[in-house]
């Protein structure tokens, strides 16, 4: 079952997903990255959301680093009043859905703070996202903690 999980990149971000991830502007290396980051952002500003049209989605394969699976099980945890089975292997359809709301959520937060920013200036933008997100909320710390 692991091995033919996927997880579902929302259609409405497709656009926003491929001009971060590809081109000459990418700031991330792939969309697994950025689904990561999105899923972190949204859960640190409390924005997710389900979505019904998907693109092309990306196997739970490619999250294969220990971080992707941290960051994954920790989200999950944490929606799940701690309950630590929610780690199980036989829970992964829950934890993709939680993880994929809470990525649906970041990338709603980084498509309204990147709306009008010139290409040049993306990268800038998403380290100031962060930058103010630090100083509220320690989210830097909390991320690269769980490395």
């Amino acid at each position: 079952m692991l091995d033919k999980a996927r997880i579902r990149r929302p259609k409405t971000h497709e656009k926003l997903m491929t001009k971060l991830c590809k081109g000459d502007h990418a700031v991330f290396d792939t969309y697994a990255d950025l689904l990561i980051f999105a899923a972190v952002l949204g859960q640190n500003r409390g924005e997710s959301g389900s979505f019904s049209q998907s693109a092309e989605p990306v196997a739970l394969t490619i999250f294969g680093g220990q971080f992707d699976k941290t960051v994954m099980n920790t989200l999950a945890v944490a929606v799940s009043d701690n309950d630590p089975d929610i780690m199980s292997d036989q829970n992964v359809e829950a934890k993709i859905k939680i993880f994929e709301e809470y990525a649906n959520g970041g990338l709603n937060i980084l498509g309204t703070n990147l709306e009008n920013v010139p290409d040049d200036d993306i990268q800038t933008t998403i380290v100031n996202l962060i930058l103010r997100t630090e100083k509220k909320n320690k989210i830097l710390g909390d991320i690269t903690g769980l490395a």
